[in-house]
């Protein structure tokens, strides 16, 4: 039985696909700073809670516009991602936070962080508009957020 799970082990390290262009170039970055991906929008999990949405999601989920979903978005999580952002390699990448809701907590964190903010270009989008979907039945209907960019 060992015998044949060597071999098992063996063909299967033999038949890998290489690597996709794209990854090769970054492994050396990802194996010292940990995996991380790039990608246009995220909306932060758990409506901005921090026990979901922290430096590590950040660091880990890199992106152009960030939309914080909720009434009550943590102070914590907005600290997180500027803390993270001041890690990423790349300094000159922008990022937007979108947020769904105007609240008080975010205004005060830009107005206490707007140097900061400037400096990692981080900017702040007016918050999404709600709006209405009509299917193509005419009869259902959705609630949903545009964004506009």
């Amino acid at each position: 039985m060992r015998h044949s799970t060597a071999k098992c082990k063996e063909a299967n390290t033999k038949s890998k696909r290489p690597e996709s262009p794209n990854k090769r170039g970054t492994n050396k970055e990802n194996k010292k700073s940990g995996s991380y991906i790039y990608v246009d929008l995220s909306y932060v999990p758990h409506n901005g809670n921090s026990h979901y949405s922290n430096v590590e999601f950040f660091k880990r989920i890199r992106a152009r516009y960030y939309v914080f979903s909720g009434t009550e978005p943590s102070r914590d999580v907005f600290n997180a991602l500027l803390e993270a952002k001041q890690t990423w390699e790349d300094k000159d990448l922008e990022v937007t936070i979108i947020p769904t809701y105007d609240t008080d907590v975010l205004g005060y964190w830009v107005a206490e962080n707007e140097e900061v903010l400037a400096k990692n270009k981080i900017d702040l989008s007016p918050s999404a508009s709600r709006c209405t979907i009509n299917l193509q039945d005419h009869e259902t209907s959705c609630s949903a957020y545009r964004l506009e960019f």
